[in-house]
C-alpha cells in the first residue's frame, strides 16, 4: 500500500476533532473510540517517573475487509518531563494503545450521516436531509478527568463536580487550572479562570498520499553508491583532499538537516566565535563527523531525501511497510510479540521529529532555582536542561489486530513503540510496550 503522510493543521471546527468524527489529531484530549473501558492514569504512567503521561496524538486506521476493525484508532501518550526523555530508557516515556470496533457497536451509527449539516461539522450549512443523531458524549458514558480526558475515578471533595484521573492532575487543576476559585464559586467542574493548558496544543492531522517522486528519491538514496562516496570523488581522483571535501559537504548537509528537524548538531562553521575560530570549528566538526559518521549514513541520506519532498510532514502511515529510519545504527531486529495474543507485530506508522515544532515544547534552560537545586542535590545540571526530543517514533501493532479474549473487558490494548534518537552524542534506540 502507498505511504500516507500526515500534516498538522489548525481545525476551524473543533467538533470535528471529537469521537463522533473519528479524527486523527495531535494534542488536546483523546477522542476515545470505545466509550467504555477508557484507560485510567495507571494505564499510561511514565515508566521512569511514574506520573501519568499526556496525550500526544491519535490516528484513525480502520482495516478494510475486517468487520471487527471497521473502526480502529491508535493513541500515543508521552511524558511531559524532559528529564525522563534524557534518560537511557527514553522509550519508557511513551505508550501506545489500540482500540477497535465492529460496524455495529453500542456507540456509533452503522451508516454515516447523509447530510452535510451544521451538526456534521463540515461548515456547509444546514441543507440536505437531517443528519443521524450523534452518539452519546464520552462524558455521558464514563466520568473523565477534566484535565486530561483519562478515566476520572476521583472527584473534588468540596464541589463534588470535578473529576480527576489522579492526585497529580487534581493538584494541577487546583493550582494552575483555576479550580481553586471556581470550586468555591460553584461554577462547575470544567469552568476555569486560568489560561493554563495541560499537555499539547490541539491540531488536526490531515492525511495525503506520498508523492511518487519522494518514494523514488528514497530508493536512489538507499543505493549506497549513487548517493554515497562516489559523489564525493566525481570531480577528483578520490584522493585524501577530495575525501575531506566530500566529508565537509556531508557534514554541512547533516548539520542543516538536524537543525531543520529540531535535533542537536555540532556548531556550524564560524558560529560562536570571532577571528580565526571558524577554521578550528571546521576541524572540530570534521573530527566529530569522522568519529560518528565515518561513512555516509545510508539511512539518514534516505530519510533526508525522501522527507525533503514534503518537509512539513509530521507522520507516515504504511501498514505492514518499512519504517524510514533516521540512522543505520541501532535499528531493532527483535520486536516484542503482542502482549494480548502472543502474535507477531508489524510496522504501522511513525512520528517524525517535525511534530516537535508544533508541540510548543520549551527547548530551554532550567531556571536558576532549578539549576541551584540540582547542584545542591549533587545532580548534574544537564538533568534539568532536558526537553522532549526524539529522532523517529515507530509504532508496531499486532499483525492480526487481535480482539479481546473471552471474559476480557479491556477496550484498549497496549502496542509497541520503538524510539530511535540521534544527536551530537550518537544514536540510540528504545522500546515501550
Amino acid at each position: 500500500m502507498p505511504v500516507e503522510l500526515g500534516f498538522a493543521e489548525e481545525c476551524d471546527r473543533p467538533r470535528r476533532l471529537t469521537s463522533t468524527f473519528f479524527p486523527s489529531k495531535i494534542g488536546g484530549r483523546p477522542a476515545w473510540l470505545a466509550l467504555r473501558g477508557i484507560p485510567s492514569a495507571d494505564d499510561v504512567k511514565c515508566g521512569i517517573c511514574d506520573v501519568p503521561m499526556a496525550f500526544l496524538m491519535q490516528v484513525y486506521a480502520p482495516l478494510e475487509n475486517r468487520d471487527d476493525c471497521f473502526h480502529r484508532s491508535l493513541f500515543v501518550f508521552c511524558c511531559l518531563d524532559g528529564r525522563c526523555h534524557a534518560s537511557q530508557d527514553q522509550a519508557k516515556c511513551f505508550k501506545v494503545l489500540r482500540s477497535q470496533l465492529s460496524r455495529h457497536n453500542p456507540y456509533y451509527p452503522s451508516e454515516a450521516p447523509q447530510s452535510g449539516g451544521e451538526e456534521d461539522g463540515d461548515g456547509e450549512g444546514g441543507e440536505g436531509p437531517a443528519a443521524s443523531p450523534p452518539p452519546p458524549a464520552t462524558a455521558d458514558m464514563q466520568p473523565l478527568c477534566v484535565v486530561c480526558g483519562l478515566r476520572g475515578d476521583k472527584q473534588c471533595s468540596q464541589c463534588q463536580l470535578a473529576r480527576y484521573c489522579s492526585k497529580e492532575h487534581q493538584a494541577w487543576h487546583w493550582k494552575k487550572g483555576g479550580h481553586k476559585v471556581t470550586c468555591k464559586e460553584g461554577a462547575g467542574a470544567a469552568a476555569s479562570t486560568s489560561d493554563a493548558r495541560f499537555g499539547f496544543p490541539e491540531l488536526e492531522i490531515v492525511m495525503e498520499p506520498e508523492p511518487e517522486e519522494a518514494a523514488a528519491l528514497g530508493a536512489v538514496a538507499g543505493n549506497g553508491g549513487e548517493d554515497g562516496d562516489e559523489d564525493d570523488d566525481e570531480d577528483g581522483d578520490g584522493g585524501e583532499g577530495d575525501t575531506q571535501e566530500g566529508e565537509r559537504r556531508r557534514m554541512a548537509e547533516y548539520r542543516q538537516t538536524l537543525k531543520r528537524l529540531n535535533l542537536n548538531a555540532p556548531k556550524a562553521e564560524g558560529e560562536g566565535g570571532a577571528g580565526g575560530a571558524g577554521a578550528d570549528e571546521e576541524e572540530e566538526d570534521l573530527s566529530w563527523f569522522e568519529q560518528h559518521m565515518v561513512k555516509p549514513d545510508v539511512s539518514f541520506m534516505r530519510f533526508q531525501k525522501r522527507v525533503s519532498v514534503e518537509p512539513d510532514q509530521v507522520m507516515r502511515y504504511e501498514l505492514a511497510g518499512d519504517p524510514l529510519w533516521i540512522s543505520s545504527e541501532n535499528v531493532p531486529t527483535d520486536l516484542a510479540k503482542c502482549g494480548n495474543c502472543g502474535g507477531e507485530r508489524v510496522f504501522t506508522f511513525q512520528v517524525l521529529p517535525q511534530m516537535l515544532n508544533y508541540l510548543k515544547v520549551d527547548n530551554v534552560q532550567a531556571t536558576a532555582a532549578a539549576a541551584a537545586a540540582a547542584t545542591a542535590a549533587g545532580a548534574p545540571v544537564e538533568a534539568v536542561l532536558a526537553t522532549i526530543d526524539w529522532g523517529v517514533l515507530c509504532v508496531y501493532t499486532c499483525a492480526k489486530s487481535c480482539g479481546r479474549s473471552a471474559g476480557d473487558e479491556r477496550e484498549y490494548v497496549e502496542e509497541l513503540l520503538v524510539e530511535q534518537r540521534i544527536s551530537a552524542q550518537g544514536t540510540g534506540v528504545g522500546m515501550s510496550g
